[in-house]
């Protein structure tokens, strides 16, 4: 029988989707103007039956990882319930290839337990 073996990318996106915490970024564009300021929707669901809390983050970073543009704030999602956030991001002068990420943290647990979701 021959073993199936998944393109490590795909592998990643899939196995955030499936996590009790779901995180959505609003946003399909190719490129942003730099030198402005953007409001970003993201969306969270929630998928335990008790209420989630924690750290929202908004990153813009390059394709080697380098943070170019931060933001943050705290979120709470009812049982079995959704938020929606809006974060504003400042967007550099930078030109290049760039990746979009956020990143919800619940409250007192491990790190594995964060969801990512990146455009």
């Amino acid at each position: 029988m021959t073993k199936l073996k998944l393109d490590p990318a795909f592998a990643d996106c899939l196995g955030e989707a499936f996590k009790p915490l779901g995180v959505y970024l609003n946003f399909f564009q190719p490129t942003l103007k730099g030198g402005t300021t953007r409001e970003f929707t993201v969306m969270m669901v929630n998928d335990e039956a008790k209420p989630l809390s924690g750290q929202l983050s908004l990153t813009l970073e390059t394709r080697s990882g380098k943070v170019l543009a931060h933001s943050q704030q705290t979120f709470a999602i009812p049982e079995l319930g959704t938020q929606r956030a809006s974060m504003p991001l400042p967007i550099p002068q930078t030109a290049g290839d760039c990746v979009l990420k956020t990143v919800a943290r619940p409250a007192g647990r491990r790190a594995k337990d964060a969801t990512v979701c990146r455009r």
